[in-house]
């Protein structure tokens, strides 16, 4: 399965890799790993970023697209590290963050928004172990950030 020609398939474009926003770098490679720092939402396709808590800002389903959105702007940063998405041997884990009210229970929900993603562009390779948890805030009031750890 060619990751490329899935996106394409699904109508998706990478966006640029996003830039880091503070004092650190966006991946880094150790041996056969490579471990991408957190990434927020940020739509640099259009400017558009949603902001908020998710369960009083932004409802399950507004969070299940931003997790996606997110998970593009993953793989951007993914193929930026690896430049050729077929070096990828699997998706090891993510932690999803996300920005939530205190009784916002629907976490896995939002997080299957970049988990579904990953396995419709790599299959097999993007099942992964994965952790889904609700924090009380966010840099910038994001609403999900996220974490992934590659094989290569």
């Amino acid at each position: 399965m060619d990751p490329v020609k899935r996106l394409t398939d699904l109508g998706l474009k990478l966006p640029n890799p996003p830039s880091p926003v503070a004092n650190y770098v966006t991946y880094v490679k150790t041996n056969n790993l490579i471990f991408l720092s957190g990434c927020g939402p940020a739509n640099y396709m259009n400017k558009n970023e949603q902001r908020g808590k998710i369960g009083k800002d932004i409802n399950t389903r507004e969070g299940y697209k931003i997790a996606k959105l997110v998970g593009l702007n993953l793989i951007a940063r993914l193929k930026e590290s690896i430049e050729d998405l077929n070096n990828l041997k699997e998706i090891v884990k993510l932690l999803v963050m996300i920005n939530s009210t205190d009784d916002f229970t629907e976490h896995s929900k939002v997080a299957n928004g970049c988990s579904d993603l990953l396995v419709e562009v790599f299959g097999q390779k993007g099942k992964h172990a994965r952790s889904a948890i609700g924090l009380n805030s966010l840099p910038n009031n994001i609403p999900v950030e996220i974490e992934m750890i590659v094989k290569i």
